[in-house]
């Protein structure tokens, strides 16, 4: 009996002490998306959020209850109005969208009190309705639900409706000019905790902070797909899809590569495009083979356009640019749409993403080519002046041929275009089931592929980059054979030492993708600067020898870091610092000496004590390295770099010179405006870009 009332004890301790508490959680009603949706099937909730408070249900002492009319729910997902809601904390949700509120444009209808009392149109399941009815309280209307996009945009069009609620709906959607939107409203979903629920509060907002845009990503796609299969498995689209199609084919252009649309990579097609019909392929349960045939299923890269609107069905844009206009590098800067005139503009001819010119542009000579890179080299035989078509597929082109100095973006049409995926109008069944599934692919989240243009730089010319890091490795090994032996071999040493140095520098330039010899021009900057400060002739040939080791800490840091096209945040800024330090240690081990020590930790350092890693001031920062501070700065303004236009000299001096006694030692500075003419003189003649392997090779001093 004593053992029994022992352990009854021991397992009600235990209950109380390890037991979680339930919390109810209110779910909206009748709205069903891959955030949170109720599977019938397994009598339980799932999607994003259902993942995000299971992650800590695991963690921490709580377990949810979901029930959509709890009148007084602990938490409230997906909350609309926060002023509506006393005594209750909100948390903003990673998941952003925009309602907009469309009209027809010949109309009168302007605003939204316009509404009142008549037809509004939304699709059925689609994020709207409830923000805008909420919002808008005061303005009552009659809600007609539609299938889709497509009928909800016909629909408008033919006054069966008098306006109509989409989320994400591109303005300026191609050439759609028969709507407009009246209203157009940012929404970032929210959560509600009740404010007695702190510890859950702070626990759900660290939990969010670890849900960086690859772990989203992965949370997303995990759940796109879980929620589709669901949804599909009982409607008769997809059962007559899944019966006629044993492999569904998606065609693409005739272009090699359109970047970031699709580009091939380690002998697989990559990119948006393909990262889509993967997710597709995996709910369908179809295989999707990407073609440039003639017998295709669906047409993946279309833009959606009044003439093309008979024959096809289209799905939602998944992808939206600017359209550039480029040129020689060595024509006009900029470009106006008036500069087009009676040019001879080069076109791709494909009618499913050509791109109709403004009715501004007059007397033009058009030069239909088939393929992108076909265009490309009719601007550069002269045999069009202006290249038009969409500006990252431009850029990613004009990078991946090593043209960056032979064209350039001079500058862009008024409107965006946005490509779509459509469907053959015959195919009801395939365009419906493709139509649904496109929609949940965010917009936002595939206007950039940043890494694109790198991944396919390196597949195009894996061979060129082989050539120079195989034998970067070998100089390092026998380099660090070489000074482990004797004094004997020290000639030997500096000379692979220097091999080496060009070798860095040769793998930066084509990692950064910036033209021009940089280390030479600051190895040479630096020798100069030394002999007018007086310096010994050992110093002076010890810096000229060192100074292109000034960065070779950035090996380590992330190339995305490092080739960021906009403002680097605090913490990526940090990172970046990291590679004084770290240079500095491969510096040691190299046994490259003190000097080259100083250089790459130290150039970072500024005279008024505010610089990098340790804050040194003045005459404590080693001379070697406040010489090649100075060095540096000019020639990176020079630079043109991926987020900004190089500077002119002049305006390299005059940031320079007002840096005096700030970054920069004031005697240095002195000589720096007294020989200025000099600097530019060596940026000049020092300024060429590097394509091939043997013009890398053969850099010679003079």
């Amino acid at each position: 009996m004593r053992r029994f009332i022992f352990y009854f004890i021991l397992i009600l301790l235990n209950s109380l002490l390890y037991s979680k508490e339930i919390l109810k959680v209110k779910v909206p009603f009748n709205r069903v998306d891959m955030y949170l949706y109720r599977d019938m099937d397994k009598g339980k909730y799932e999607g994003v959020y259902v993942d995000i408070l299971e992650k800590l249900e695991e963690k921490k002492n709580y377990k949810f209850e979901y029930i959509f009319n709890e009148k007084d729910p602990d938490v409230i997902l997906r909350a609309v109005e926060p002023e509506e809601l006393a005594g209750y904390k909100f948390i903003q949700m990673p998941i952003t969208y925009r309602i907009a509120v469309l009209v027809k444009n010949s109309g009168k209808l302007t605003k939204m009190s316009d509404l009142k009392g008549l037809k509004i149109g939304y699709v059925e399941n689609s994020r709207g309705i409830d923000e805008i009815e909420k919002r808008f309280d005061k303005i009552k209307f009659d809600k007609i639900v539609m299938k889709n996009r497509t009928d909800a945009l016909e629909s408008l069009k033919n006054e069966d409706i008098d306006a109509l609620i989409l989320s994400n709906w591109i303005e300026n959607n191609s050439v759609e000019t028969s709507v407009r939107v009246i209203e157009n409203i940012l929404y970032r979903e929210q959560i509600a905790i009740k404010e007695e629920y702190n510890s859950l509060y702070n626990s759900l907002n660290e939990e969010l902070k670890d849900y960086d845009n690859e772990k989203l990503k992965k949370t997303l796609d995990k759940n796109r797909i879980n929620f589709y299969r669901y949804i599909l498995k009982d409607i008769p689209s997809y059962e007559y899809v899944k019966e006629k199609y044993k492999n569904i084919k998606v065609k693409i252009p005739s272009d090699e590569y359109l970047l970031p649309i699709y580009y091939k990579n380690n002998g697989s097609i990559k990119g948006i495009l393909p990262d889509i019909v993967k997710d597709i392929e995996k709910i369908l349960n179809i295989p999707i083979t990407i073609t440039r045939s003639d017998d295709w299923d669906i047409n993946g890269v279309i833009i959606e356009k009044n003439d093309l609107k008979k024959d096809y069905m289209f799905t939602k844009p998944y992808y939206q640019n600017t359209v550039g206009i480029a040129n020689r590098k060595l024509d006009s800067f900029t470009v106006k749409l008036s500069d087009l005139s009676h040019e001879k503009i080069v076109m791709v001819k494909n009618v499913d993403i050509e791109i109709p010119l403004p009715e501004t542009i007059e007397k033009s000579k058009i030069i239909y080519v088939e393929t992108l890179e076909e265009g490309i080299n009719k601007l550069l035989n002269y045999e069009g002046d202006y290249l038009i078509f969409f500006t990252s597929m431009l850029e990613g082109a004009i990078t991946n041929n090593f043209l960056e100095n032979k064209i350039k973006i001079a500058g862009v049409l008024n409107e965006d275009f946005s490509i779509s995926m459509g469907i053959k109008k015959k195919d009801v069944e395939l365009g419906n089931v493709f139509q649904t599934l496109v929609e949940s692919f965010s917009l936002d989240r595939t206007m950039i592929d940043s890494r694109a243009n790198k991944n396919i730089l390196f597949e195009k010319n894996y061979k060129l980059i082989a050539q120079i890091v195989i034998p970067l490795i070998i100089f390092i090994i026998i380099l660090t054979i070489l000074i482990l032996k004797a004094e004997a071999n020290r000639k030997k040493a500096e000379k692979l030492s220097e091999m080496l140095v060009e070798s860095f520098e040769a793998i930066h330039q084509l990692d950064q993708e910036e033209a021009g010899d940089h280390g030479k021009r600051l190895a040479m900057y630096s020798e100069f600067l030394a002999k007018k400060y007086n310096c010994n002739k050992a110093f002076i040939a010890e810096i000229k020898k060192q100074t292109p080791f000034h960065d070779i800490g950035k090996i380590a840091i992330s190339k995305d870091i490092l080739t960021k096209p906009g403002k680097l945040t605090e913490e990526e800024f940090n990172e970046v610092k990291k590679h004084t330090d770290i240079g500095a240690k491969i510096a040691k081990k190299l046994q490259l000496g003190d000097m080259a020590e100083n250089i790459v930790r130290f150039h970072h350092e500024k005279w008024n004590g505010k610089g990098y890693p340790l804050g040194l001031k003045t005459k404590d920062i080693p001379l070697e390295s406040r010489i090649v501070a100075i060095a540096d700065m000019y020639d990176n303004l020079r630079q043109t770099k991926i987020y900004r236009k190089g500077y002119s000299h002049l305006e390299a001096v005059e940031i320079i010179k007002n840096e005096r006694g700030e970054s920069f030692e004031p005697e240095i500075v002195d000589i720096f405006e007294k020989n200025h003419n000099y600097f530019e003189k060596i940026y000049q003649s020092y300024n060429k870009s590097v394509y091939l392997v043997n013009d890398i090779f053969n850099l010679k001093e003079d």
